[in-house]
């Protein structure tokens, strides 16, 4: 994640949780999960909109087919090729954003 509860934690100081929506990225990474974007229309009061978008099973993600979806595509896909992450650098992260994700989870209540 990241060192986001230094960051909320002012904001949270003086507005009600009600009015912070939290959407993990992980969700888009690696669910594809497109329920998050309705989750923030409501929190923001904006009208309902629906996604056009289908499951890319060569890819295997999803593939956004609404003209306006076009930024949202990046959350789903890179430009380049990648390398899978190796294990020592994912440990290294692990260990680096253990406890900022841990004061995080707190703030949020979790």
């Amino acid at each position: 994640l990241g060192y986001y509860a230094k960051y909320l934690k002012p904001w949270m100081d003086h507005y009600p949780p009600s009015a912070f929506v939290v959407v993990p990225l992980e969700l888009f990474w690696k669910a594809r999960d497109l329920r998050p974007f309705g989750q923030l229309q409501a929190a923001l009061g904006l009208p309902s909109h629906t996604i056009d978008a289908t499951v890319d099973a060569v890819r295997g993600g999803v593939r956004l087919h609404s003209t306006t979806s076009h930024i949202l595509q990046s959350l789903f896909y890179s430009t380049g090729a990648l390398e899978p992450m190796q294990e020592r650098t994912r440990r290294v992260l692990n260990t680096f954003y253990c406890e900022p994700n841990r004061q995080l989870k707190r703030l949020l209540g979790g």
